[in-house]
């Protein structure tokens, strides 16, 4: 049974097994119950910690959404819980995360699944798209929804608006407007790494550095095909 608590305000879910760490960070917009087919998935074999990213979730908001202070968020999660030779694995946003945070310390693994690491790798009809939504009532956005948890949804469009209604709008503006002004751009570094990336994602660009390609996958493939990105990860670890 998953086990719960918070870490300088993040919300974290964890197992407490002793088996292998593997540390799960979600995308923006999200929080970490979206790793659910993942979660369901791993946690017989391995010591997951999956945690809500600052201003997501159950997690406090803060006044700064850096890449760096994502980045030292997940140290102190990794400090928390005593973690050592650790596997990280990312979505979107959170795989960028994984990748800095690669750089910096020792892990074991690296998964990264949807995860952009160079400014050029953003669809600019992302950023259309978020505005355009953004001046939407969330009302009118969610009419059409039901109560299921994101995870459930498969199409994309569907997907996209309820991770929008569920989100703290607020905190969302900050951290997208400050990869603006600052668009990270990842070193990616030199350890035991997998890149998972759709066909069909409508975020990001797949790069032309080596990695895996699901086809027919959007950006949400963690959910829309998760039991081929399970297989891919699994015997990849």
């Amino acid at each position: 049974m998953a086990l719960e608590s918070f870490v300088d305000g993040l919300h974290c879910k964890y197992e407490n097994n002793g088996k292998q760490p593997l540390i799960l960070i979600h995308g923006l917009a999200m929080d970490k119950d979206s790793w659910h087919y993942q979660y369901e998935f791993f946690k017989h074999d391995y010591n997951l910690i999956s945690y809500d990213l600052r201003g997501h979730g159950r997690s406090l908001p803060k006044q700064s959404y850096t890449l760096d202070d994502f980045v030292n968020d997940l140290k102190k999660i990794k400090n928390y819980f005593c973690v050592e030779n650790e596997i990280v694995m990312g979505f979107s946003l959170g795989g960028t995360i994984a990748l800095k945070y690669a750089e910096q310390n020792n892990i074991k693994k690296l998964v990264t699944i949807n995860s952009p690491y160079h400014p050029l790798m953003i669809k600019p009809s992302f950023l259309l798209k978020y505005v355009v939504a953004r001046n939407v009532p969330k009302t009118f956005i969610s009419a059409e929804l039901d109560n299921e948890p994101v995870w459930k949804y498969k199409n994309r469009l569907n997907t996209h608006r309820k991770c929008f209604v569920n989100a703290n709008i607020k905190e969302i503006d900050k951290i997208i407007w400050t990869m603006i002004r600052n668009v990270p751009k990842v070193n990616l570094p030199d350890c035991d790494k997998l890149m998972i990336y759709s066909q069909n994602d409508e975020i990001v660009k797949p790069p032309k550095d080596e990695h895996v390609l699901i086809k027919g996958g959007h950006h949400y493939v963690i959910a829309q095909k998760y039991e081929e990105v399970n297989k891919i990860i699994k015997k990849f670890l």
